[in-house]
């Protein structure tokens, strides 16, 4: 998606056909914007800004979520019932994660890449 700057709201709802997201230049995921994409296995986001509640809802495949220091904020259950998700580079900034359960129910997060200095992120995780 060369030149995409945000991802609307619920845009890519259920969609199967989805394996991976790259995106050198997508700053915005809105709510819901990946919700139930069951095929979606990794996503590379090293522009991403700002990820929005649900947006990578019940992705039952996603096992890989790679962001960039850009990132300031994921927001309340962006990854919940992400069963599969093993992985997960962040920025170790203040602010990032406000919420207790942006990896809530069924997300296996087993390694956390962290770049960056040591903040609240890790309260979060």
């Amino acid at each position: 998606m060369p030149g995409v700057k945000e991802i609307k709201k619920g845009a890519f709802v259920s969609c199967t056909a989805l394996p991976y997201i790259e995106c050198g230049k997508l700053e915005i995921i809105r709510m819901a914007a990946f919700l139930d994409c069951t095929s979606l296995s990794s996503v590379d986001l090293p522009s991403v800004r700002i990820v929005e509640g649900g947006a990578f809802t019940a992705c039952e495949n996603l096992t890989n979520a790679k962001f960039g220091m850009e990132l300031e904020s994921i927001r309340s259950q962006a990854f919940y019932n992400c069963p599969s998700l093993e992985r997960i580079a962040l920025p170790l900034k203040n602010g990032v994660m406000t919420h207790d359960d942006t990896f809530q129910h069924r997300t296996n997060v087993h390694h956390v890449d962290l770049v960056g200095g040591v903040h609240e992120t890790i309260d979060a995780l």
